[in-house]
């Protein structure tokens, strides 16, 4: 939690403070180049991909979604950009000084604190640097009742912090709760279904088993988050 976080970053002897979460694996050289890389750009934080890979034909699916735009919308951490500023970052190596010089994360953000973070950053006059090089191996859901959790969960947070700052949150973030409105309003949900069909066989996901789960996988994202964009958004924060 943030609260966890920002305990664990007054403990922190030194000027740098890198974040690690669970379910997350460093590439080789990560500490030494991230600190190459804050040290070149005078940034406040920088971080790079959050490379999602599956061991299940399942698992391997929910990881495609995380990797292309047509899962997730598109983030330069999840499918990749050139170096340089971005809204925000996957984890993320920080300048001490910088990071408390805005408070730190946010307690009341359970899920999206790193995002909300980095907008204070950046308002303040500190870049959010993102690297490529910067790869982090995710290992995501292996069900489908833990995935539909998380998305729905997430997407709670994201419809609250959306509600709190919407003049920062990027188009992409309204697309799954804006496909959900469109799905009981205008378009039948079998033409959707049928679209993502076609999308998840024409995939390049690694096996055909993994094609077919995504034809699950891709619409629990979607819908999910969408759903529980709009619960957060109606709700806003406690």
């Amino acid at each position: 939690t943030s609260l966890q976080l920002n305990a664990a970053i007054a403990k922190a002897k030194f000027e740098v403070v890198l974040r690690v979460d669970a379910h997350a694996e460093l590439s080789r050289g990560y500490a030494a180049t991230a600190l190459e890389v804050l040290n070149a750009t005078g940034a406040a934080n920088v971080g790079g991909v959050m490379k999602a890979v599956g061991e299940s034909d399942f698992q391997s699916a929910v990881a495609y979604g995380y990797n292309h735009r047509i899962g997730l919308g598109g983030g330069a951490y999840h499918v990749g950009a050139e170096a340089g500023p971005q809204e925000s970052v996957y984890l993320g190596v920080f300048d001490k000084e910088k990071l408390l010089s805005v408070g730190g994360f946010d307690a009341r953000w359970v899920r999206g604190q790193d995002w909300e973070l980095n907008q204070r950053l950046r308002a303040a006059g500190h870049q959010v640097w993102f690297d490529p090089r910067l790869e982090v191996t995710y290992r995501p859901r292996s069900s489908w009742k833990a995935l539909a959790k998380q998305f729905f969960n997430t997407g709670q947070w994201r419809g609250m912090l959306t509600r709190k700052n919407p003049g920062q949150s990027a188009a992409r973030y309204w697309v799954p709760p804006l496909l959900v409105l469109s799905l009981v309003f205008v378009f039948p949900f079998w033409l959707y279904l049928f679209a993502i069909s076609v999308v998840a066989l024409a995939s390049e996901a690694k096996s055909f088993r993994s094609k077919l789960w995504l034809i699950v996988v891709l619409p629990t994202m979607h819908l999910s988050w969408g759903l529980g964009f709009w619960l957060g958004f109606i709700r806003g924060a406690k």
